[in-house]
Parts: C-alpha cells; structure tokens; sequence
C-alpha cells in the first residue's frame, strides 16, 4: 500500500501515532492503559491501535535497554504480539521497538530510532510495509498482521539476505 510520505513524515513529527495508525496505515482504534511497575519505577503504557489482535502502545520516556526489555516481558503477559513507541519528555526523539518471538530461539529486539529533526525517510519506509490495503483487510489474520511486522523490522533477516 502506497502511504502519503509527507503526511507521515509530519505525524511522525508530531507524534501523532493515532492518526498515522488509523488514517495512513491502515490499521483499527484500540485504546488501553497500562501501568508497569518497575524497580521502583511506574512506567504508563498507552494502546493507539491494533489489527487483529497486534497491539501499538506509546510509553512517555525513552527507558534503557534493560529496563525496556523488562517492560516487554511484562506487556507480553498482556499483549502477545505489540510494538511500543518510546518517546523522550520533550518529543524530539522516538524509539520503535518490536521483540521477534520464534518458537526455540531467544527474544530478539529490534530498535528502531527516529529524531524530529531527521527525515526519518529509513522508518518511513518500514511502515509503509506495514501499511494494511482494503483488499488485504479481509483475509488478514494476526499471523499475517505478525508476518508483515517481521518482513519490515527484522533487521537480521534483511541482513542475512544482503550478505548473501
């Protein structure tokens, strides 16, 4: 599905992640919190959208490594399949992450970084693979949802592909 580039660049920008959702790529409102205690810390997890079961949630800090993958471990008892959208206090910089689950292999996370003041053309061009079209709506499944998720942001398997 082709997205309006300059429409997303900007919600992006804005951290407007509910219209980019729902109007640019395609996907259904869900709204839920989630409150994450964490060594001591309380961390607020807000749902914006979902497409067969695959949840997005915003967090309002960009938290470290250790501490984010704590978090998804708990948001998992919650949500299965997500990806959260780590955003800084000030709204300049977002971190994408989404933890590839495979049946016999460790959780891999994958991370994705943008900043207001970039063209964020590489993120762009990963939710555009994400992007669901009206004649994909109806046959779609969560592990069609789950398989276009992994196609745009397993950055391992792009890889692996390239050096071959």
């Amino acid at each position: 599905m082709k997205i309006d580039v300059a429409t997303v660049r900007r919600l992006l920008r804005e951290c407007d992640f509910k219209s980019l959702f729902r109007e640019q790529l395609g996907w259904d409102n869900y709204s839920a919190k989630l409150v994450i205690p964490q060594d001591g810390t309380t961390h607020s997890l807000a749902a914006i959208a979902e497409k067969r079961g695959f949840q997005v949630y915003t967090c309002p800090t960009i938290p470290d490594r250790p501490t984010r993958l704590k978090l998804d471990r708990q948001l998992t008892k919650s949500a299965r399949e997500h990806l959260v959208i780590y955003v800084s206090p000030d709204r300049k910089e977002q971190l994408w992450e989404w933890v590839r689950r495979e049946p016999d292999k460790p959780a891999a996370s994958r991370d994705y970084r943008f900043n207001a003041n970039q063209s964020g053309d590489l993120l762009i061009q990963k939710l555009e693979a994400i992007a669901i079209s009206l004649d994909e709506e109806e046959k779609l499944s969560l592990p069609g949802v789950t398989t276009k998720i992994k196609s745009a942001l397993d950055v391992e398997k792009i890889t692996k592909r390239f050096y071959d």
